[in-house]
């Protein structure tokens, strides 16, 4: 199976590029949701993955970083931001590198790409904010803060770059001990 890669169907069919894409020109309203479809990943008959996404303003973010969503900017989770009053997080689809960088954050879907602690993470397992600044953890650590709403879906291993998971609106719900 190949990377997943979503494009906008709804409501604008037919965007023109797919959710990874950014750009210093603003192409959206600010936190607009929109739904997307990958066609080229699913096994045949099986259909499309589907995922949502918020177009947001970004804030020092890399590809795969966990973010809070700041009402229409992302900010990567576990930095002054980790005790924030935003609750939604979601995982920055592009590199929003800055404020003046626009692109798209998954809040909802099937997620190849978020990024992890170089640890092993048990399919099933509980996910935190990891120490290091965007990235998910299997064990509470440091920063004890831990997310619902992102269930990790296969068995990751040190040697792999990122891994995938289900989100459905994840966000954090404070310090908690490890589970």
């Amino acid at each position: 199976m190949g990377a997943i890669v979503y494009k906008i169907v709804d409501p604008n069919i037919g965007a023109p590029s797919p959710v990874t894409a950014t750009g210093t020109v603003q192409q959206w309203p600010l936190g607009i949701k929109m739904r997307a479809l990958d066609f080229q990943t699913g096994s045949a008959g099986s259909g499309a993955n589907y995922g949502e996404f918020i177009y947001l303003r970004g804030s020092d973010v890399t590809h795969g970083c966990l973010v809070f969503v700041d009402s229409v900017s992302a900010k990567a989770a576990g930095t002054a931001h980790t005790a924030s009053i935003w609750p939604v997080m979601g995982i920055a689809a592009g590199a929003l590198s800055a404020t003046n960088v626009f692109g798209w954050v998954q809040v909802k879907g099937l997620c190849d790409y978020a990024i992890i602690t170089n640890t092993t993470f048990a399919a099933g397992a509980p996910v935190f904010l990891a120490s290091t600044t965007g990235q998910i953890a299997s064990t509470c650590g440091a920063v004890g803060y831990r997310v619902i709403g992102i269930n990790n879906v296969v068995v990751y291993s040190s040697t792999q770059s990122s891994v995938t998971v289900m989100l459905d609106y994840p966000q954090h719900i404070g310090k908690t001990a490890n589970l």
